[in-house]
């Protein structure tokens, strides 16, 4: 689901970049045109991972550099 948001026709047509990618919420999916609102949950479900994902892997990455210290 959230690829069909930041797919590459998708970015062009929407400017979709990591950083607003991290900012996107429902309204914004709205006016985006996802009118659907299982759909716009769906989007927000998937970002809400993907930030998720990486705060693990950045807590995992802090918690390496400070065993090597």
């Amino acid at each position: 689901m959230v690829e069909e948001v930041v797919s590459p026709c998708n970015k062009s047509k929407h400017d979709i970049t990591g950083r607003v990618l991290l900012r996107i919420n429902e309204n914004i999916l709205l006016r985006l045109g996802i009118d659907n609102e299982e759909h716009r949950m769906d989007i927000c479900r998937e970002i809400m991972k993907l930030h998720l994902k990486t705060d693990i892997l950045e807590i995992r990455d802090i918690e390496r550099r400070n065993n090597y210290d």
